[in-house]
């Protein structure tokens, strides 16, 4: 193998200039397609059979927006919403209800009768006739 290998070297030895450049322009364009053929191996032996998988709209889900309200949050009455777990809601600076409030913890209990700003993401109760605030984060000052 060694006189091979030596033959070849002392053959690829005497390219220079414009053979130089045309070998290995060749070389390139071979193992390129080469690459080529064998990345083709795996799509035709794919158990697919021809399927192919389109999402739309329907398949995905709504994006929820974080909001952000502020104003008092004070103690509603729970029968009002007998089917929701909804114990407070937010006061606009006149008074007025601006909309329902609802955690998965005790932070509401918490900040009650506080004026702070709430965020969080918008939902419906389950009569789907009022909005609801899923408190995430309270921040406290202006």
């Amino acid at each position: 193998m060694l006189p091979y290998a030596s033959r070849l070297y002392n053959y690829f030895e005497k390219f220079q200039g414009k053979r130089l450049i045309a070998l290995l322009v060749a070389f390139f364009i071979i193992f390129l397609s080469l690459g080529v053929a064998i990345g083709q191996i795996p799509i035709l032996f794919d158990n697919r059979g021809g399927e192919t998988i389109i999402v739309t709209e329907g398949n995905q889900k709504p994006v929820e927006k974080v909001v952000e309200m502020s104003g008092k949050v004070v103690y509603s009455d729970p029968s009002l919403h007998p089917n929701d777990n909804i114990s407070y809601k937010l006061l606009d600076s006149s008074g007025k209800a601006v909309i329902l409030l609802s955690a998965t913890d005790d932070k509401l209990k918490v900040i009650e009768g506080a004026t702070v700003k709430l965020q969080g993401k918008l939902s419906k109760t389950a009569d789907g006739k009022e909005d609801v605030l899923l408190v995430d984060k309270v921040i406290f000052g202006k």
